[in-house]
């Protein structure tokens, strides 16, 4: 039982000198945390929980997202301020991820910290253009029809993903099956063949399958890594903010849709 009250806070700290340091502290609460740093001649700064995997692992899904904004929003427009509003989606129960990173947000919120710095602080949870949006509406004090915007935003953001996956699947199964059958005709059933049809004289298409076969057959450990190669380059290439917003473009220029 005491060690499950133990948890892990992340701080940020100022020495006697002024100077900077960061790092971890393992405290029963907040307030014991911010005593232990206390008593090391340290200034807190900012004193956060360190969530546990459970809370971080995994993308949060773009509903469960989307109804927290609306949820926000309808909170906001009633006249709840925004760190009860955090609190209180922070206290859900039907996702965990979720209710980690409101009150991750709410936590930065209380010690003054602008909602949009908090959000770009969660890797991975919201996008930038969440983040772009939410900063707009904070120094433009609209903060509550931002919200209400982002919420019917990701709706049909999910809505359209999921119409696309699902037209996708048929075509990718029937890709896959076909692909399947001809590395099996080509690397099983063809060399079978090969030996006797060695003296006969064949035909130009005859020949380019047994010639490919062979070429298949003979060096598919280096198109294996050649695969795999590619695979990864195209995975570091769409880190580069050059290629992610040439291929944004692209995406946009697709009928109906982009």
């Amino acid at each position: 039982r005491i060690l499950r009250s133990v948890s892990v806070f992340a701080y940020v700290a100022r020495t006697a000198t002024g100077a900077r340091v960061s790092g971890r502290v393992t405290a029963r609460s907040r307030d014991a945390a911010v005593a232990d740093l206390q008593s090391r001649q340290l200034a807190p700064v900012a004193v956060r929980p360190v969530a546990d995997r459970a809370s971080r692992g995994g993308r949060i899904p773009a509903r469960r997202l989307a109804g927290a904004y609306r949820q926000i929003s309808d909170l906001l427009r009633a006249g709840v301020p925004l760190l009860r509003a955090l609190r209180l989606l922070a206290r859900g129960k039907a996702d965990r991820r979720l209710a980690a990173v409101m009150g991750r947000l709410a936590d930065a919120v209380s010690e003054g910290q602008p909602l949009a710095e908090a959000m770009a602080a969660e890797p991975g949870v919201f996008p930038d253009v969440h983040v772009a949006m939410v900063r707009a509406g904070e120094r433009g004090g609209f903060l509550e029809p931002v919200f209400a915007r982002l919420g019917v935003f990701v709706e049909h953001q999910a809505d359209m993903r999921g119409r696309v996956i699902g037209q996708m699947i048929y075509p990718c199964v029937l890709l896959t099956v076909a692909l399947g059958v001809i590395v099996f005709f080509l690397v099983v059933l063809v060399p079978q063949f090969e030996q006797n049809l060695a003296r006969a004289e064949l035909p130009g298409p005859t020949r380019l399958v047994l010639g490919t076969s062979g070429f298949v057959t003979g060096h598919w450990p280096w198109l294996l890594g050649g695969a795999i190669l590619a695979g990864a380059g195209l995975g570091w290439a769409r880190t580069l903010p050059a290629v992610r917003r040439g291929w944004a473009h692209a995406q946009l220029r697709i009928p109906r849709v982009g």
